[in-house]
């Protein structure tokens, strides 16, 4: 009978042992899901047309939003990384996934992009093109097919 009783106590510490840890695992998951959105990233804020023809004004005014976001200037100040003010109105400003969700509802916003970064397609141009060697001598072949010479388009 003594031994009955030490079976049931020795399962009862290993389902108490295996429920904590069920626990402890479960609280390793769901943390670092409710800290997820508030990790800062990098967005833009499209608004459309420039409103202002005055660079100043305009940055002023990507301030005054961010700082109607984020509750202060300084946080607004720290917040945005640049105001597009020439040939569109927006601005790139570090913020959270929700905040970035709440901006998109002002008015003057037409979307919010989170910024990301871009691998190339390709490394081999001519194949990509569809641009083959030529197999005769011409003055194209001859000139070395540019060879040496870099073309290349960076838009940043």
């Amino acid at each position: 009978m003594e031994t009955n009783s030490g079976n049931k106590r020795c399962a009862r510490k290993v389902q108490l042992l295996v429920t904590s840890a069920l626990l402890l695992l479960q609280n390793f998951l769901i943390i670092p899901q409710i800290f997820a959105d508030e990790i800062s990233s990098v967005h833009i804020v499209y608004m459309g047309d420039k409103l202002y023809h005055n660079t100043e004004t305009t940055k002023k005014y990507h301030q005054n939003m961010l700082t109607s976001l984020l509750g202060s200037k300084e946080a607004a100040k720290n917040s945005l990384l640049y105001s597009y003010k020439h040939g569109f109105s927006g601005f790139a400003a570090r913020m959270s996934k929700s905040q970035a969700q709440d901006i998109a509802k002002f008015p003057e916003v037409v979307s919010v992009i989170p910024n990301g970064i871009h691998k190339l397609h390709t490394t081999r141009s001519w194949d990509f093109i569809g641009v083959h060697h030529p197999s005769s001598k011409t003055v194209f072949t001859e000139s070395n097919l540019g060879e040496g010479t870099i073309i290349g388009v960076i838009d940043t």
